[in-house]
C-alpha cells in the first residue's frame, strides 16, 4: 500500500482523506475535508516511492536520521515553509503543516479546476486566452523573483492550475530554491533537473555553469506558452541547440502569429545570454504583442493575416463557443474546429441593454458637468455675487440634478426550505443579465479599495458593514454561508445564454428560476474575466474571506479583492416569479 485510504484521519482527526489527487517523486497529494469546518483542502504528504514504504497503520518507514529520505523530507518541509511565506493571488496558499504517520504534511487551499496539461487536452485555446494565462503565471513569478528571490525550477502546464472560473494558480514548489543577487543558490542541496521540454540546457549542467538565474523560469514559461498554443510538448533543449530553426518552424506550422513566435523563441533561446533575461521583460513583450494585435484589428475592417473569429451557435444544446482561426480570409481545411454552444433562453428580446447602460453611464457625468458649468457661468456673469454665494449657486445647481437611485431588485421565491428569497439581479445591476458592481468586503460605500472592518468582526451580514443593507434597505442583506450552501445544494444549475450574455440558470425546488451572469473580479491593476458568477458570504476566516461559486462551492479569497454581490432577504415580499 503506497497511498492513504479513503476515510483516514490526520492531525488528530482534524482532516479526513477523501481521495488521491496525484502522486509525484517526492509526495502524494490528497483531497481532504476539514472535519470541523466542512471545508475541502488539499494535503501533500512526503512519500518517496523509491525510498519509502507504508505500514498497515499508514505509518511511513525509511525516514531515519541521516538517511537520504530524511534529507529529502527536510527539503519537503522547507518547501512548506517557503510556500507559507508566499502571498500572491496566483500562488496556491499554504494554511498549515504538521507531522503524522512518521512523515510530514502541509495543507493547501483546494482549487476546484484542472491543471493546464489536462485543460489543453479538452480545449482548443486561442492566442488571447493563452497569453492571459501566461501573464497570470508571469505575475506570480515576478513576485517570487523580485520580492522573494526564489526560483520555481519546475514550471510546466501540470504545475499550473486553472480554477473552473478561470483564475490561474502556480503550484508544486518541490524544486523551488532561493538564490542570491549573484545567482548562487542559498543552499547546497541538489537542484532538480526539471522536466524535459521545459528545462533549459543549463539546468541539467549546473556543475559546469554554476549559476541559477531567473532565466531558467523564463525558458519554462516560454515552453508552457508553446504547449498552450500547439498542444504539443516542447522539443528538448538539446534539439534546439542542434537545430536553431526547429522551434520557429514548429510554431509556424501550428499557425501561431509572427509576434508570438518571436516572444517564445527569444524566451526559449538555448544560449542563456541571448535569452529574455527576466520574467518581467517576457511579460512586457507579451503585452506589446497584445497591443499590436489590437492596433492591427482596429486599423482595418478586413480579415487580417491571423484573426480569431468567435461564432455563437445558440440553437445547439452543448456548451461552449466556436473559435476559428482565419488566414487571409480563408478557413484552412485542416483546422480542427472546437464548437462550444449555449442554450438560448429567449424570455425576452435582446435590447442591447449593455450599450444603453454604457451610454447612460457616460451621459450622467456630462450632464453633471453641464450644470456645474451653468452655475459657474452664472457666477461669472453676476459681479455682485460673493465667492460664497457663487459656491452656493453651484451647489444648488448640483442639488437640482436627479441622480440614479440604488433601487433594489425584485425578490424571487425559489421554494428553498429556509424561506430565503434571492434578488433577481446583482447589486448595482440594471437587470438580471448585467454583471453589476464590484465591491470590496466590508465597505458599505462601495468606493474604497481597503478593508475597513475591525479585525475582531467576522460576520457582516445585516451589520453596518453590509453594503446591500446600506443600498437596498434593512429588508435586504449579503448572503451568508448557509444561504449559499442551500442555493448550491437545493437548486439545479444549467449553463445558458440569455440576451447574448453567458451565465447560469438556477432552478429552485418550486420551478422558479434565477439567472447568474458570468462575472469578474478586481484587485489593484489586475482584472480577470471569470466564467462563473461569484459573490461573497458574510464570513471571514483569519486573513481571508469566503467567496462563493454556485457551481463548485466555496473558496478562500483575498479580502482586498472586489466581487459582485447577489442580495438576499428573509422577510416577506411581493414575489414576481
Amino acid at each position: 500500500m503506497q497511498q492513504l485510504t479513503q476515510g483516514t484521519l490526520l492531525h488528530g482527526g482534524a482532516y479526513k482523506i477523501e481521495k488521491v489527487l496525484g502522486q509525484g517523486s517526492f509526495g502524494i497529494t490528497y483531497l481532504a475535508v476539514h472535519t470541523n469546518l466542512g471545508k475541502k483542502v488539499a494535503i501533500k504528504e512526503f512519500f518517496m516511492k523509491e525510498l519509502n514504504s507504508r505500514g498497515e497503520d499508514g505509518s511511513i518507514t525509511g525516514i531515519s536520521d541521516g538517511s537520504l529520505s530524511q534529507n529529502y523530507c527536510q527539503k519537503f518541509q522547507k518547501e512548506a515553509v517557503n510556500l507559507s511565506h508566499l502571498d500572491h493571488p496566483n500562488i496556491v496558499r499554504v494554511t498549515e503543516s504538521f507531522s503524522d504517520n512518521g512523515t510530514f504534511y502541509y495543507v493547501m487551499e483546494y482549487i476546484y479546476g484542472q491543471n493546464l496539461n489536462d485543460y489543453v487536452k479538452r480545449h482548443n485555446i486561442s492566442e488571447e486566452e493563452a497569453v492571459d494565462i501566461i501573464k497570470s503565471v508571469a505575475d506570480a513569478l515576478i513576485y517570487m523573483h523580485e520580492e522573494k528571490h526564489m526560483l520555481h525550477l519546475d514550471l510546466k502546464p501540470s504545475n499550473i492550475m486553472r480554477r473552473n472560473k478561470g483564475h490561474i494558480f502556480l503550484i508544486d514548489f518541490g524544486l523551488s530554491k532561493h538564490f542570491s543577487d549573484d545567482g548562487q543558490p542559498e543552499t547546497s542541496t541538489t537542484i532538480g533537473l526539471g522536466t524535459t521540454g521545459y528545462a533549459p540546457i543549463e539546468q541539467a549542467n549546473r556543475s559546469r555553469n554554476g549559476e541559477f538565474r531567473p532565466t531558467i523560469d523564463v525558458y519554462a514559461l516560454g515552453a508552457t506558452l508553446y504547449k498552450l498554443l500547439t498542444r504539443e510538448t516542447p522539443p528538448p533543449a538539446s534539439d534546439l541547440v542542434s537545430d536553431g530553426e526547429l522551434l520557429e518552424n514548429k510554431l509556424r506550422e501550428k499557425g501561431v502569429s509572427v509576434n508570438l513566435i518571436k516572444v517564445i523563441t527569444e524566451a526559449m533561446c538555448p544560449n542563456v545570454k541571448k535569452r529574455t533575461q527576466s520574467v518581467r521583460e517576457f511579460r512586457d513583450a507579451l503585452t506589446c504583442c497584445s497591443v499590436q494585435t489590437v492596433k492591427s484589428e482596429s486599423a482595418s475592417t478586413k480579415v487580417s493575416e491571423e484573426e480569431t473569429v468567435v461564432v455563437n451557435k445558440a440553437t445547439q444544446t452543448t456548451d461552449g463557443e466556436e473559435t476559428v482561426v482565419v488566414k487571409n480570409g480563408n478557413l484552412p481545411s485542416n483546422k480542427k474546429v472546437v464548437e462550444e454552444t449555449y442554450e438560448e433562453d429567449n424570455d425576452g428580446e435582446d435590447t442591447s441593454h449593455r450599450e444603453i447602460k454604457y451610454f447612460i453611464a457616460c451621459l450622467v457625468p456630462l450632464v453633471i458637468l453641464y450644470f456645474v458649468f451653468l452655475g459657474f457661468r452664472g457666477c461669472r456673469g453676476d459681479e455682485n455675487l460673493t465667492s460664497g454665494q457663487c459656491a452656493d449657486s453651484i451647489e444648488n445647481a448640483l442639488a437640482s440634478i436627479e441622480y440614479p437611485q440604488n433601487a433594489s431588485g425584485e425578490a424571487v421565491d425559489l421554494g428553498l426550505p429556509s424561506g430565503t428569497l434571492w434578488a433577481d439581479r446583482n447589486l448595482d445591476a440594471s437587470d438580471e443579465t448585467d454583471e453589476g458592481g464590484l465591491f470590496i468586503w466590508g465597505d458599505p460605500t462601495g468606493m474604497n479599495d481597503t478593508v475597513k472592518v475591525p479585525d475582531n468582526v467576522y460576520n457582516i451580514s445585516g451589520t453596518e458593514y453590509d453594503i446591500v443593507k446600506e443600498k437596498w434597505g434593512d429588508d435586504w442583506c449579503m448572503p451568508n454561508l448557509e444561504q449559499f450552501k442551500e442555493l448550491h445544494d437545493q437548486c439545479s444549475i444549467k449553463k445558458i445564454e440569455k440576451n447574448n450574455i453567458k451565465g447560469y440558470l438556477v432552478t429552485g425546488p418550486n420551478g422558479n428560476t434565477l439567472f447568474f451572469p458570468f462575472s469578474s473580479l478586481y484587485k489593484d491593476e489586475y482584472f480577470g474575466g471569470w466564467e462563473y458568477q461569484m459573490s461573497w458570504t458574510d464570513t471571514r476566516e483569519e486573513d481571508y474571506v469566503l467567496s462563493c461559486n454556485i457551481v463548485d462551492g466555496f473558496h478562500n479569497s483575498d479580502p482586498t479583492l472586489k466581487f459582485t454581490i447577489r442580495p438576499v432577504r428573509s422577510k416577506p415580499a411581493t414575489i414576481e416569479k
